[in-house]
């Protein structure tokens, strides 16, 4: 029988609507070729008003939902490989698909594709912001390194998989596809490693963060980031000016050492949270402790837990307790002054103004020198206990071997001084340090004007980035973009993929010497004593 539409048509007569139901029988028994060949007669003798009606009326009829004919699994693990703006879009088209593309495994692949590296799909990279998830499961423990992490992705839940679901799903959403989806509309245009951090302890599901969230609040920083987007605050450091520093965020403890001969701690969360905007005001509510015991500038520090060691032009290596502020060990070796350190848990390496990189064995002091370099010696990095990397005045940049005391590669391509490098290490599968094996990212500051990229495995200059008019003091990097501080002032931010320049920053008055970069600030000192924190975190954070 014809169905309602026909039944209930009021423009019709009964000799009309029989001669309909007759052809409606004959077309509904007839067979596909038969049905086709109607449907083509039909359309070549109907009028354009009608062919306008039929077009009007057809999209409707061959509109389906796959996901009501697919099993739930199936359907789940299509979803699972869209990208995050159509997971939002998905969301909208009704309560079944808004079910499957908010539920949180989706979006914890999602958390999974982005966190810390670029998605090869999109391009697009989120910041780790590990501190954060930190800070919301209450953990307030000494981080043993302040460089960036890998998220901790897995959080843990009792009961089988299906109970597990079922508890994601009582749990509330993130921000709403709408609100998401507007997010990522808004940066269209722009989408063209340490040990992993403990687990954290079983939670009550409820009181998870869901991975949609996460992802949003990730997504947010990271468009800050790209568009040059943040607040600025300015305080007073070492008088007379800074030359070093380093940043914990989980701890919010800034540490910086300059022209006074101290070693100044900061809580920076005093400082940003203090409504006085004057900058001297600011210093004095954040400071915690000044150290004193060098004689000269002090150059070089770095901090690990309680532990802090700090290089100065007395030609002194110094070790600290932040507790007590108490200087505990003393170390003498250099004839010049020590310009740059770093150290792990076993060995200690410097860099000095007589031009060799000194390596000490914290447990049993003894000490030998590096010799190679014809200039001072102005950054170093130790790899593993076994390498080190130096970089000179001499334009050059060598990589050596702890045990043998030689120089297994010296990298050559800048036209002055190197003031300063930073290597990320990515061990090889074997987990091997061997030079041809030492897999990762070695890239270099000059005063020259240029940041340069190397090949760790055969010392070639992979990238240069060109845009400072003036030398470059300073630099940091991690997953996805560089940061660099230099002699004119400004600091500029790069893609670490592409070497494109994102965006240059004015601000400072004076020769930037230092900087330190986190998932979602930059801090830079300069030569007058300002210390500038650019944040790129939303305040609604």
């Amino acid at each position: 029988m014809p169905n309602n539409s026909l039944k209930n048509s009021t423009d019709l007569n009964e000799n009309e609507k029989s001669t309909v139901e007759s052809i409606y029988n004959l077309y509904s028994n007839a067979s596909s070729k038969v049905r086709l060949s109607l449907l083509v007669a039909i359309m070549s003798t109907s009028c354009t008003a009608e062919l306008s009606s039929l077009s009007f009326q057809v999209p409707n009829k061959l509109r389906f939902d796959f996901r009501r004919f697919l099993p739930e699994e199936i359907a789940f693990n299509t979803f699972a490989y869209l990208d995050a703006r159509s997971l939002c879009r998905s969301a909208q088209v009704s309560k079944l698909w808004n079910k499957l593309a908010n539920d949180d495994l989706v979006w914890k692949r999602m958390c999974e594709q982005h966190i810390a590296k670029k998605c090869h799909s999109c391009g697009i990279g989120l910041p780790n912001m590990s501190f954060l998830e930190s800070l919301r499961l209450g953990e307030r423990a000494v981080s043993s390194n302040t460089s960036p992490e890998p998220v901790k992705l897995q959080y843990q839940f009792e009961g089988d998989e299906s109970e597990r679901t079922a508890k994601r799903q009582k749990r509330e959403h993130g921000p709403s596809s709408e609100e998401l989806t507007s997010i990522l509309d808004r940066d269209l245009n722009s989408v063209n490693s340490r040990k992993p951090s403990p687990s954290p302890p079983l939670q009550d599901p409820k009181d998870l963060v869901p991975y949609k969230k996460i992802f949003s609040e990730r997504l947010l920083v990271e468009q800050n980031w790209r568009h040059g987007r943040y607040s600025l605050s300015t305080f007073e450091g070492n008088p007379g000016g800074v030359r070093c520093l380093q940043f914990d965020p989980r701890r919010a403890l800034l540490m910086t050492g300059g022209y006074d001969k101290t070693i100044r701690v900061w809580n920076t969360s005093r400082f940003l949270n203090d409504t006085n905007p004057g900058a001297t005001a600011a210093a004095a509510s954040a400071l915690v402790r000044v150290l004193y015991g060098h004689t000269g500038t002090v150059m070089a520090l770095r901090f690990v837990g309680m532990t802090i060691i700090t290089g100065s032009a007395d030609t002194t290596l110094k070790v600290w307790d932040l507790k007590t502020g108490e200087c505990k060990k003393t170390w003498e070796g250099h004839t010049g002054g020590v310009l740059c350190l770093h150290f792990d848990d076993k060995i200690l390496v410097s860099g000095s103004e007589d031009q060799t990189v000194g390596v000490w064995y914290k447990t049993t002091g003894k000490h030998f020198t590096l010799r190679g370099h014809t200039d001072a010696v102005t950054a170093v990095q130790l790899v593993k206990s076994s390498r080190v990397f130096s970089c000179s005045g001499d334009a050059t940049t060598r990589l050596w071997d702890v045990e043998t005391q030689t120089c297994l590669r010296v990298f050559e391509g800048h036209n002055a001084p190197v003031q300063c490098l930073q290597f990320s290490s990515e061990p090889s599968c074997h987990g091997s340090v061997e030079p041809d094996n030492l897999v990762g990212t070695l890239i270099t500051g000059s005063m020259d004007g240029t940041v340069k990229i190397w090949s760790v495995k055969t010392g070639e200059c992979v990238n240069t980035l060109f845009g400072h008019v003036h030398g470059i003091w300073c630099l940091q990097f991690d997953t996805l973009r560089i940061v660099t501080g230099g002699y004119g002032g400004t600091v500029r931010m790069w893609d670490i993929d592409t070497g494109e320049q994102l965006f240059k920053i004015d601000g400072h008055s004076a020769a930037v010497n230092c900087c330190a970069l986190t998932d979602s600030e930059v801090i830079t000192a300069d030569d007058d004593g300002k210390i500038k924190i650019w944040d790129f975190m939303p305040k609604k954070l």
